[in-house]
């Protein structure tokens, strides 16, 4: 093909995980007559070293062939595919036309390197490629000038020609890669954040997005292209205010008007989308609103939106042009009547350009075009609708599934981010998730801090993500490995292995790899008469025919080290030792002999500690073992008749519990079992009907697991019986200190407290001996100390007022939304701050140490507040009495000073605990008595992420703060009295500690509780510098999960104020509208006039009227009035319990959906004058939640109001 026109080449290469732009020229800068020259001059660029000097002509075409060659050769793989395209941009005679697109040719091939030249000659074949098959396309061509062509040579990677591989072999192959790049990708990103948030800034944008196929680098120089020329466009950008700016694949304003441009693309192509389409933007987003409305009432009461699976966003005169046909189409003839009386209020619309013909969507939407039949489309939606309500349904389930499931999977596989490809079927997606979950034990600690993305392929993008297959699988090794614990390499001995138990043991560790010495002496149950035809030998066989190792062993339990030296003589090593052996001799105790006695203590007992003992050695020098002891039900609960078998079986016990000890440190885990079985030794004892049901098969499960190398439980002791396991363990009642300081114990005492000695009703489990005895020291020291005696208990009462002029105290204003709860007494939800429940407390704190029953002295002088804890049980009662108990908890030497831990819990009146405060006092120069460092029992402040804080809050504090939260109750001069302070080190008095962690507090339960106290839960948070009255105090908060971190700085001084904070919630309820924001406006809302209040107030008639009207909606929808920019006042319309009314949701109930939209918008959406898309396409609703939910809302406004 001969390019007699100007021209543009890109040339772009692909592996599994990266796209390049390795070369670009234009007919303007590099002259090529043929495509092969183009090819050639590509080569030049990439190769240089290989051309000494220019080619001539006729070795142009050999030339070109050998680079190629040589370079797909480099890559070291054998087929590529190439696509090329050839696309032609034509320029249009109309200024608000965008230059045509036309894709003339489009072929794909197989390049082999082996034959490079035929490949090749493909290629130039297909660019010869005539173009009369598309008539229309060239008729456009010969009617424009052509101003260049794009040929597109692309090389990528054809993932149905890779065999399946393992997603262990992927992920292990590829995940430190994963987070190299994605270091790499961010440290990128980092360095060009300032040109985004330049660009973000100045034109107002909601966000500047990328394509993950994107470099950085692409993505650099398209923001340095918009830079420069950010002057000329300037005017125009600006009417993306609020909208997304998006580089792409392609130059085009959106259906949502977002603007999105293609770093394929040159700026004139840029220029001419800017200065025509988004010039025009608002009459498009208007008249796609328009029609939009227009379908939406032919369909009567359809909802027309984007399918939540779809990515795409089309062109906006695309859209608008398939909405113009479609309406065009759907005319009101008579004979649709019958159609247009069809309710569709519970069903959507998605219009796609591009597909082939009505369907029904994943997600239950209707998807047309405007070349669909009309009567074909309304057939189609009426055949289809139980089918879409249903397919909706489901969706709705699955995706609130998957969100489950993947926030699951972030959180227990600590990734960074979990995405998904919105292509995928949701239930193939739940499918994936569900087996990751089931298989997280192999991912754990592979996928640790990963950005993890659900695919079609195996995949390593540019920002990191490393994507896998939803229909991933283990290779069948890894298989075998995975779902079968497998003992490759270890020495097992079994003892009593001939019969029973011990028979179905050594079965099962030979058929899953390990190497077993079968023991058994052949005798009979009561451990005498002659032995048997040697039943070790029948077991070795049956192993070995299975294709497992064993040999058999015929020595006595009692001769342990014979029993070792076979396993070391013919396998070199021990690693499992499972003590099987046992015989029964049952007697009345009366009536057993000595030697019934000791011959079961022998065999049980005595031999299980020669044959460990044996073994032990072995383990500790290869730091490996796994010892298995068998006890009875009849050691752990006695039974009639085996005292002697009952006493050697919980000597087992004992034994078990101390080896489990000493072996830890050499990786030697030792546990006990009590089995239930049907075997030799019980078959006299058990009903014959049992047999089937308490088969050894049940049993040796555990063993074996308790046995491989993932298990590193020790020391535990489990009752297993017909497929039933339960860990057994020793546990003593909360017994009773009957001894008084002072006093003889006697008898009587004992009696008197025998209810409380035996009663299990908070039972104490120690693990050890060590916490045992720490256990009974601690009950010991209480006693001598007498604890009881150092409480101190005394009475707060209050009431309404107090609750109010704390909130004032802390920063509470009428100018807040929410905060009238605060503040009035007769408010519907009046309500204590949490904090509150430091003022009770601090009065009880003075009396504390100044009683001097904390047992310490303290200077006042010298002591200074280090941290507070709050914590609440229930919500605190708006008034009353309540009933304080302060105690020390501990007292801490740190060298220059020493630190006093004091708690005070406050109980109702029906002393019920409803709050706990812990005070941390730190004093000033009694340390170095050789005290302890550190507090089990202190409640710890924790560091903030490190990471730029989710929110702010900024809030000016006023010139009498101290002077007005000093009447609380806190007195102290220092913050009222300028001498005194100047006298402390200060230039003038400071605000209170505790006022500024008000302070802090409010911001907390404003932002992400919507001041709903009854959320709140718990604060604690360290005081580190002073603050000045009238200085702003400043709180940055980072949310995890339900705790939310805060830290407070005062912007005046720079300095920070309070750290190592955070809050935790019961729930979190996310508040836009910051306290610092409502305290600047200088307007309160409740002096504001607003029209929405009359437009609520005739819904609200119209719904008493019909009172089913509100529960029509369905859910909880909220609406943000705003006035000149600043947030007004909210109602709130509960379609759950069918009311409406002013104010945000009530307690126990959440907004589903939020808008928020000016005063007279509203009213022009209520009356009917304005329409919701046409609203929200220009910026002046905003909306937060399921954007679906809030289109309930048409059954309230005028019809012509459609939301």
């Amino acid at each position: 093909m001969i390019l007699t026109r100007p021209y543009h080449l890109v040339v772009r290469f692909a592996n599994i995980t990266n796209k390049y732009l390795l070369y670009r020229c234009s007919s303007s800068t590099d002259r090529c007559e043929t495509i092969s020259a183009a090819l050639k001059q590509f080569y030049l660029k990439v190769h240089p070293d290989l051309f000494s000097q220019y080619p001539k002509e006729k070795d142009v075409n050999e030339k070109s062939l050998q680079l190629v060659s040589a370079y797909l050769s480099g890559l070291q793989r054998k087929e590529y595919m190439a696509s090329i395209s050839v696309t032609f941009f034509t320029k249009s005679s109309s200024k608000s036309s965008p230059p045509a697109q036309i894709s003339l040719i489009s072929h794909r091939i197989t390049l082999n390197s082996n034959d490079l030249l035929a490949s090749v000659n493909s290629i130039l074949t297909a660019l010869n490629l005539p173009i009369v098959n598309r008539p229309k396309e060239q008729k456009q061509v010969d009617r424009h000038e052509i101003q260049f062509n794009i040929i597109e040579i692309e090389k990528f990677y054809d993932f149905t020609k890779i065999p399946k591989i393992s997603i262990k072999t992927w992920l292990t192959n590829n995940v430190e890669a994963a987070r190299i790049i994605a270091k790499r990708h961010q440290e990128l990103l980092n360095d060009i954040n300032d040109k985004v948030n330049s660009i973000k800034e100045r034109f107002k944008l909601k966000s500047i997005e990328y394509s993950d196929e994107w470099s950085v680098p692409q993505f650099s120089t398209c923001l340095r292209t918009l830079i420069m020329y950010a002057d000329k466009w300037h005017n125009k950008l600006l009417t993306l205010q609020g909208k997304r700016l998006i580089f792409g694949d392609k130059s085009c304003l959106l259906q949502d008007g977002s603007l999105e441009l293609s770093a394929n693309d040159p700026p004139i192509y840029w220029d001419h989308v800017i200065c025509c389409e988004l010039l025009e933007s608002n009459k498009y987003m208007e008249k796609i609103a328009s029609y939009e409305n227009n379908l939406s009432q032919y369909f009567h009461g359809i909802k027309i939106g984007q399918d939540p699976d779809s990515e795409y966003l089309c062109r906006a005169h695309t859209y608008l042009y398939h909405l113009i046909q479609l309406s065009a189409h759907l005319n009101l003839n008579c004979h649709h009547e019958a159609h247009r009386k069809i309710s569709w209020t519970n069903f959507y619309l998605f219009i796609n350009p591009y597909s082939s013909e009505a369907s029904l969507t994943n997600s239950g939407f209707f998807q047309i075009n405007a070349f669909d039949a009309t009567m074909d489309i309304l057939d189609f939606m009426i055949a289809n609708r139980k089918q879409a309500e249903e397919t909706r349904i489901l969706y709705e389930k699955d995706v609130e599934k998957e969100r489950n499931l993947l926030e699951i999977i972030k959180e227990q596989f600590n990734l960074t981010d979990i995405l998904i490809n919105r292509r995928l079927k949701k239930s193939d997606i739940n499918q994936c998730c569900q087996r990751l979950l089931n298989e997280r034990q192999h991912f754990l600690n592979i996928l640790t801090k990963c950005r993890l993305k659900i695919d079609k392929n195996y995949n390593l993008a540019q920002n990191g993500t490393i994507s896998i297959p939803w229909d991933w699988s283990f290779s069948p090794n890894e298989t075998l490995s995975i779902y079968m614990l497998r003992f490759l390499g270890r020495v097992v001995v079994v003892t009593g292995a001939g019969n029973g138990l011990g028979k179905e043991y050594a079965l099962a560790f030979g058929e899953r790899g390990a190497s077993v010495v079968v023991n058994d002496l052949g005798g009979n149950p009561s451990g005498d008469g002659s032995h048997s035809a040697r039943p070790a030998d029948e077991v070795v066989k049956l192993i070995q025919s299975r294709g497992g190792k064993a040999v058999a062993d015929y020595h006595s339990v009692e001769d342990g080290k014979a029993v070792i030296d076979t396993a070391i003589k013919n396998f070199g090593r021990i690693d499992i030792l499972v003590n099987n052996a046992g015989i029964l001799r049952d007697k009345s105790f009366m009536n057993m002999t000595e030697q019934d006695w000791d011959l079961v203590h022998r065999i049980h007992l005595r031999a299980a500690y020669l044959l460990t003992y044996a073994a032990w050695s072995y383990m500790r020098q290869q730091k490996y073992g796994r010892v298995i002891f068998t006890t009875s039900t009849s050691g752990l609960y006695g039974n009639f008749g085996q005292a002697n078998y009952s006493a050697a079986k919980m000597g087992l016990v004992g034994l078990s519990n101390t080896l489990a000890l000493e072996g830890a440190k050499y990786n030697i885990t030792c546990h006990t079992i009590a089995p239930t079985a049907y075997s030799r030794l019980t078959q006299d004892l058990l009903p014959p009907d049992a047999e089937e049901n308490l088969k050894p098969a049940f049993v040796m499960p555990l063993v074996l697991y308790l046995c491989h190398e993932s298990c590193t439980d020790t020391g535990s002791l489990f009752e297993v019986a017909g497929g039933w396991i339960g860990k057994v363990r020793l546990e003593k009642s909360s017994g009773a200190m009957v001894r008084r300081p002072n006093t003889p114990m006697t008898v009587e005492d004992v009696r008197d407290n025998w209810k409380d000695i035996i009663s299990f009703a908070t039972p104490i489990h120690n693990l050890t001996q060590t916490e045992q005895v720490t256990h009974l020291l601690d009950t010991i020291r209480k006693l001598n100390n007498n604890d009881d005696d150092k409480v101190i208990t005394q009475t707060f009462s209050y009431t309404a007022n107090q609750i109010i002029l704390y909130a004032l105290s802390v920063g509470c204003s009428l100018r807040q939304p929410n905060s009238l709860r605060f503040l009035y007494e007769n408010h519907e939800e009046f309500s204590a701050l949490p904090t509150f429940a430091v003022i009770p407390a601090q009065s009880l704190s003075m009396n504390l140490i100044s009683s001097g029953k904390l047992g310490i002295d303290i200077d006042l002088l010298r002591a200074l507040h280090g941290e507070q804890y709050v914590e609440l049980f229930e919500p605190l009662p708006t008034s009353g009495t309540v009933i304080l108990k302060g105690k020390l908890v501990d007292v801490l030497d740190k060298g220059s000073g020493a630190i006093i831990i004091f708690d005070v819990e406050m109980y109702n009146e029906k002393e019920k605990l409803i709050a706990l405060n812990q005070f941390v006092i730190f004093s000033v120069g009694s340390g170095g008595f050789g005290g302890k460092k550190t507090s089990e029992n202190q409640r710890k402040s924790l560091p903030a992420p490190q990471r730029k804080s989710d929110q702010i809050c900024r809030e000016t504090t006023n010139i009498d703060q101290a002077a007005l939260y000093r009447l609380n109750g806190d007195s102290n001069p220092l913050h009222i009295d300028p001498s005194f302070a100047s006298a402390a080190g200060f230039p003038r008095p400071i605000l209170h500690g505790l006022c500024s962690f008000g302070y802090a507090a409010r911001h907390v339960l404003h932002t992400y509780a919507n001041n709903n106290p009854a959320l709140f839960k718990a604060i604690k948070v360290r005081f580190s510098k002073p603050v000045e009255p009238g200085q702003t105090i400043e709180t940055h908060m980072w949310r995890e999960g339900n705790r939310i971190f805060f830290e407070s700085k005062v912007p005046e001084s720079n300095q920070t104020i309070l750290t190592g904070g955070y809050v935790d919630l019961h729930d979190v309820v996310l508040n836009t509208n910051t306290p610092g924001t409502a305290q600047e406006s200088s307007t309160s809302s409740s002096e504001v006039e607003l029209k929405a209040k009359t437009a609520f107030d005739e819904i609200n008639k119209r719904a008493k009227s019909q009172p089913d009207l509100v529960k029509k909606v369905g859910a909880i929808i909220v609406f943000d009035i705003t006035k000149d920019g600043n947030f007004q006042r909210s109602w709130t319309i509960d379609g759950k319990k069918g009311t409406i009314y002013e104010g945000k949701p009530l307690e126990g109930t959440t907004a589903q959906v939020t808008i928020t939209v000016d005063d007279n918008d509203f009213v022009d959406l209520a009356s009917g004058k304005a329409n919701a898309p046409a609203l929200f396409a220009k910026g002046k609703l905003k909306v937060k939640g399921n954007v679906m939910l809030a289109q309930k809302l048409s059954t309230l406004f005028k019809d012509q109001a459609k939301l």
